[in-house]
């Protein structure tokens, strides 16, 4: 258009404040430019790290992400992923909690781009990535067996059909049968992130005979609680503390406390990366990575020293 046009067009969207209708012109091109992200619990770190590698990728390719969370409610995430389809995004990055996989396994059968995020479905032919659960733990067990605990309590959220926290405890379980242990049934706790919860498992953990030594708290919600509860009755001391995750406080506490790492911000980038390579080349092979976690050990006090 002529310059004199192009200056009242110009004039007239200053004064409007108009703002161009991104989903008109997806509709227009069959583009929305957006990836739908469901996790389960964005207030634990780890998801919200791993958001901020997704973002930090797929931006360099004018993307933008809508993150939902679902508290581990299959019918949230259920809501949310049809509202996210309505909203035409190009791709769906899931960390599901749901029982009923199907409306997964249609998304896959009809070609839309789909990457799980720590939770993969069996049988499911779609990318995923998560880390080795199962091998970290068996070592941290190991190594905590090695400092003479035979008595190791395991907390974690209820594990149901959640494979990764499945995958923890097995660990857990490989580590101490390696040795001639049994990780014993009263000593392995499932609860809820309530505070209430919380407390109650902390009081059950520190009556329970024979009790235990060194603890393995398998998430990082639930180990903020735990430590809590065990700093208010003086009793952190007395036991060989891990945590899974490394938040700051790990290393701020006296003793520091020992904790798996995981590469959050990696997983991040590479889950936003398999997200865009699969809507530019939906016929690309499937890829199904796992990642190492890392166990940063702090001064873990041996069996003799407690």
């Amino acid at each position: 258009m002529r310059d004199e046009t192009w200056n009242k067009v110009e004039a007239v969207i200053n004064e409007r404040h108009y703002v161009p209708n991104s989903l008109a012109s997806g509709l227009k091109w069959d583009k929305s430019k957006t990836l739908g992200v469901i996790v389960s619990n964005i207030r634990n770190q780890y998801f919200s790290a791993v958001v901020r590698g997704i973002q930090d990728y797929t931006s360099s390719y004018g993307y933008d992400v809508f993150i939902c969370n679902t508290d581990d409610d299959p019918e949230r995430e259920a809501h949310y992923l049809k509202t996210l389809l309505s909203r035409r995004v190009e791709g769906l990055i899931v960390t599901t909690c749901a029982k009923d996989k199907s409306v997964y396994q249609r998304l896959v059968a009809d070609g839309f781009p789909l990457v799980l995020l720590d939770r993969p479905i069996s049988g499911l032919r779609c990318d995923s990535i998560g880390v080795d659960n199962r091998a970290v733990c068996q070592q941290v067990v190991e190594r905590l067996i090695a400092l003479g605990h035979q008595y190791i309590g395991v907390v974690t959220p209820p594990c149901a059909d959640i494979g990764p926290r499945l995958d923890r405890v097995e660990g857990c379980r490989d580590g101490m049968r390696r040795h001639g242990f049994d990780l014993l049934p009263e000593l392995v706790v499932e609860i809820g992130f309530g505070a209430e919860s919380i407390a109650e498992a902390t009081t059950r953990l520190l009556a329970r005979q024979p009790r235990p030594t060194a603890l393995f708290l398998l998430n990082t919600l639930l180990a903020g609680g735990i430590v809590r509860e065990l700093r208010r009755s003086s009793s952190l001391s007395d036991f060989a503390l891990v945590t899974y995750d490394d938040p700051d406080w790990c290393e701020f506490l006296s003793p520091p406390v020992s904790a798996v790492r995981q590469p959050t911000y990696e997983i991040g980038r590479i889950v936003g990366r398999l997200a865009i390579d699969r809507i530019s080349e939906p016929q690309r092979p499937i890829e199904r990575i796992t990642l190492d976690a890392e166990f940063v050990e702090r001064n873990l006090p041996a069996r003799q020293a407690i």
